[in-house]
């Protein structure tokens, strides 16, 4: 939008098409002639500049790798900052021309400011979602239980008190680590995965299951306890989390078709016939033991599949489609846990019994965005993403043309 300051009056500069989320993060180019902005897409953004005297609009092509933010180094150029943790780079984008890597970081770089006489800040990161258990009273610390840079995500323990996570560190690729009880955690597997979505053990602790993107291929895939036998059981373009069936025969999981997300499911001997088990509007399925469990969009809440569907309890959480957020909670004997921000100041784990519906609160200061936690089935210990030692700093540098 454009704010006249002089009026007050407000008109639109761009018009996105139906089916767009919207555009955002404009950056004037200094003539004031154009403007560069992000139109959000499902599946990721698009890089645009638009003439703000004919309306034009002309589509930039994609950068390698992930891309943060962008500046205009002159009227003609981009300054691009993308990479995330794969190799963080900075380029020089010019409307009329090839792309050129100007440097590589080992941060992670954000957004850009465009400052006087060829001067820029730039947001410099250092992830550290490391995992943690609850402070023994409230107003406590958690005890944090890694000391490393980068991303933990999706922990689960076995029947035995293994934990298995996912992590990223600045070479940004995911790999999976085990942690038996009272041991050094180690890592399990040297797969390179470009994303990995969801990790859970099998019932007898042999084999992890996820979702995962490894060089060219996405799906749903099954690892060995010893990091042996990884194996694409099924190809997938849009899956979340799955869940094993009491047998550790066959994997259910939530996928979208044509017609929206549903729940689906896979035996390992044939994984050419993935029947559907559900109707539309189910993002995410948990088992325990026989017990099926689903979450979607009827009353935004966790219900109980198997047999006659029955409603176990609300979530509070507006979801339209697979997001992290609606796939991160999880039922462990009779023992639902997902996480409260009802004051969002101070997150907690809600442990809501299936049978009785009773209820048990904890604390969880710096819980992540992702909701993301796991229940030791040997001590009865929470676990979760803690998002409490993250930092950034602000870098400034100046680019010359010579």
């Amino acid at each position: 939008m454009k704010l006249e300051l002089a009026s007050g009056k407000i008109t639109a500069v761009s018009h996105p098409p139906p089916g767009v989320n919207g555009d955002q993060r404009p950056q004037i180019s200094p003539d004031g002639r154009k403007m560069a902005f992000f139109r959000n897409v499902k599946g990721g953004a698009t890089r645009l500049v638009q003439d703000l005297e004919t309306g034009q609009t002309t589509k930039l092509n994609a950068l390698h790798g992930y891309g943060e933010d962008e500046a205009w180094l002159d009227n003609e150029t981009l300054l691009v900052s993308g990479g995330g943790m794969a190799g963080a780079k900075l380029w020089l984008y010019p409307l009329n021309g090839k792309p050129r890597q100007l440097l590589v970081n080992p941060l992670p770089l954000g957004q850009i400011a465009r400052g006087p006489q060829g001067f820029f800040a730039t947001e410099i990161g250092q992830a550290r979602m490391l995992l943690a258990t609850p402070p023994e009273q409230d107003g406590g610390k958690p005890v944090v239980l890694q000391d490393s840079n980068g991303v933990t995500m999706f922990p689960d323990y076995s029947v035995d008190g293994r934990l298995a996570y996912s992590h990223v560190g600045p070479g940004g690729h995911w790999e999976i680590w085990l942690q038996p009880p009272g041991q050094t955690p180690r890592q399990l597997t040297a797969m390179a995965a470009n994303y990995l979505l969801g990790l859970t053990w099998s019932p007898d602790g042999s084999k992890l299951a996820f979702y995962a993107g490894i060089g060219d291929k996405r799906g749903l895939y099954v690892l060995n306890a010893d990091g042996t036998g990884l194996t694409l059981v099924k190809p997938l373009v849009s899956a979340g989390t799955p869940a094993w069936s009491a047998d550790g025969r066959t994997l259910l999981y939530p996928a979208k078709d044509e017609g929206g997300w549903r729940l689906w499911r896979v035996a390992l001997a044939a994984p050419d016939q993935a029947p559907p088990i559900s109707d539309y509007g189910w993002f995410s399925v948990r088992t325990s033991g026989n017990a099926i469990y689903g979450f979607g969009t009827r009353e935004s809440g966790v219900w109980r599949l198997d047999g006659k569907p029955r409603f176990i309890t609300n979530l509070q959480r507006r979801c339209t489609d697979a997001f992290l957020e609606c796939m991160s909670w999880f039922v462990k004997g009779d023992t639902l846990v997902f996480a409260d921000y009802s004051d969002r100041a101070h997150p907690r784990l809600v442990q809501h019994d299936v049978t009785t519906g009773n209820r048990r609160i904890v604390a969880t200061p710096g819980l992540s965005y992702s909701d993301l936690a796991t229940l030791d089935p040997i001590s009865g210990k929470l676990t979760y993403v803690y998002d409490g030692a993250s930092d950034s700093d602000i870098a400034l540098f100046h680019v010359d043309r010579k």
